[in-house]
């Protein structure tokens, strides 16, 4: 498979190949992003069929909510108008607000009428987030800070500080936990966002809370997600907060209070974990850190997205975000193509895309970014083993801002090839 990209008024272009293939113009003024579209898409003929597969609930990480599913979502709003009432209207609940973003969960029955939604300028589906972190750092020099050497005024150990683990596979027991007694829990609270038991947390409409020792021990540990049985978050933690259990393997922060937090997989689920975390720390007056040890490989990985403008807009003295640099560093998979195109000048690259199979996937895809104010085109062609060419596109232009283009390609050795376009 051979992915051709021509140049055109064009500066930079990066370009992940995992489903789909997208192309983004960024100087476009559109209501949903790609992965919005698609999922509309996907939704008329899930409600054409009149049920809602299992499937497609686990594809979206759909929630329920008195019993009605729920899509979640990160919307911008302007400031010319107040939503509260019309998104009453529609049942959409909106537990965060930071900034011009807020967290939304929308009844699938209503997620064509959010033009009606008043002040809604744009709306973001993200991709799911996934724990990638697989190997601890092997030299941080924490044992520095901790014995107070070099030009530290004191040794620093976590003490009076919050640290927030969002992650999945939380062991509440662990003797890390504990302080250096082993008499008392530093884990404050915790919350399970997967557990549909509730209660939730205060002013929030999903998940469960647990609060002090007696609650945390008696949960024992969060619900198992996705991933299935782990302990990645507990792994995380220890790294961050454990106090050793008696060995030598202590983590950076071994007297801070602790809190965990089982991230349901989504960006308002995120959003929400940040609120959740900052004005509990600023109700008992302590600084806090928040690690995040996954990461996904869609969107731009520029700073641009919505759960990161979030951050800008939470992050300052005393209220840092650490996240995973990802676990593909030094693999052999090449997730990533970046460019730089000469100003002025019209280019066309040439990159080969070999097809992965996964059992149960939708297909490849192709994820395409360029800088601010600028267009460019891309085409795909297929070739056989041979490298004759058996099907090619034509161009498709970011500049013209294509909805969906859905093409049922003809069958190659009695095989189908849908090609689907977004921007």
């Amino acid at each position: 498979m051979e992915l051709l990209l021509l140049k055109s008024n064009y500066k930079k272009i990066f370009s992940l190949f995992s489903a789909i293939i997208f192309l983004s113009n960024l100087n476009a003024q559109v209501q949903f992003n790609a992965d919005a579209r698609m999922f509309q898409m996907e939704l008329k003929t899930e409600l054409a069929k009149g049920t809602i597969s299992p499937s497609f609930v686990s594809q979206y990480d759909l929630i329920k909510i008195d019993g009605v599913y729920h899509i979640g979502a990160l919307g911008v709003f302007d400031n010319s108008n107040d939503p509260s009432e019309s998104l009453r209207q529609f049942n959409i609940k909106s537990d965060s607000r930071i900034g011009a973003i807020r967290s939304l969960r929308i009844p699938l029955s209503n997620f064509n009428m959010l033009e009606n939604i008043a002040g809604l300028k744009y709306l973001e589906i993200s991709n799911h987030k996934g724990p990638l972190l697989e190997h601890a750092l092997l030299s941080t020099r924490v044992d520095s800070v901790q014995a107070g050497l070099g030009q530290l005024m004191q040794a620093y150990k976590g003490s009076g500080v919050i640290v927030a683990i969002i992650d999945w596979g939380f062991d509440y027991t662990h003797p890390n936990f504990y302080d250096s007694t082993f008499a008392q829990l530093r884990i404050s609270r915790a919350w399970d966002q997967n557990k549909t038991t509730g209660p939730p947390p205060a002013g929030y409409s999903f998940g469960t809370e647990y609060v002090g020792m007696e609650q945390l021990l008696q949960a024992q540990e969060d619900t198992l997600y996705v991933f299935g049985p782990g302990s990645h978050g507990t792994h995380v933690a220890g790294i961050a907060g454990g106090n050793g259990s008696n060995t030598a393997h202590i983590g950076a922060a071994p007297e801070a209070e602790l809190i965990f937090i089982s991230l349901l997989r989504d960006a308002p689920s995120l959003i929400d974990a940040f609120t959740y975390i900052s004005d509990y720390a600023d109700s008992v007056g302590k600084p806090f850190v928040v690690n995040m040890s996954f990461g996904a490989h869609m969107g731009p990985h520029d700073g641009t997205m919505l759960e990161n403008q979030a951050i800008d807009a939470i992050q300052g003295t005393g209220k840092v975000f650490v996240g995973s640099a990802g676990n593909n560093g030094t693999s052999s998979a090449r997730f990533h193509l970046d460019h730089q195109f000469l100003v002025g000048q019209t280019d066309t690259i040439k990159t080969v895309v070999a097809p992965v199979n996964i059992a149960d996937s939708f297909g490849n895809a192709i994820a395409m970014w360029g800088s601010a104010n600028t267009s460019f085109s891309a085409a795909i062609r297929m070739v056989s083993p041979q490298n004759e060419t058996l099907f090619e596109t034509p161009f498709y232009f970011s500049g013209n801002a294509p909805l969906v283009n859905d093409t049922l390609l003809f069958g190659v050795n009695q095989d189908t090839l849908i090609l689907r376009v977004y921007a």
